[in-house]
């Protein structure tokens, strides 16, 4: 029950953010300004001694995890004779780690897809382009790239 609860919690406080910095124009730039910097600044420093990607990692192990305890809920569903208590505390388990994987999204990036793009900021306009100016323009930038690599 507590982990139903802290479920809803957490999905309620994600609800609640994204509604919010949809409604509130300027909402999300506050937040990656005041809120996000603090968060990259202490997290980042952490994970960054690491040379490979963490949550790579942990989104690996979570899918190993959640094969084994399928399969340990399987079998001790055909084994025991409370397969309803068993059955509804897997359950809860699986939904309060959605509800922190939703929770993680929105802290961590889905404030900052309603944020001004980089384009809006530094007054970049899309132009129209045809796919030969498109072509070429990748043509010299691989070009550039490859002289830079070697």
């Amino acid at each position: 029950m507590i982990r139903v609860i802290a479920a809803c919690i957490l999905l309620t406080v994600s609800g609640g953010i994204q509604i919010l910095v949809s409604v509130m124009p300027g909402l999300a730039e506050w937040y990656s300004v005041h809120i996000y910097q603090v968060l990259v600044s202490v997290f980042g420093r952490f994970f960054g001694i690491f040379p490979f990607s963490v949550s790579e990692i942990c989104l690996y192990i979570l899918l190993l995890v959640l094969a084994a305890s399928l399969v340990h809920i399987t079998v001790k569903i055909i084994r025991k004779d409370n397969r309803k208590r068993t059955l509804m505390r897997w359950l809860s388990c699986l939904f309060l780690v959605a509800a922190v994987l939703m929770f993680l999204y929105t802290v961590n990036c889905g404030v900052n897809y309603k944020r001004n793009s980089f384009s809006e900021k530094a007054g970049i306009s899309a132009g129209g382009g045809t796919v030969d100016e498109l072509e070429a323009v990748c043509s010299r930038l691989t070009e550039k790239v490859n002289a830079c690599s070697s």
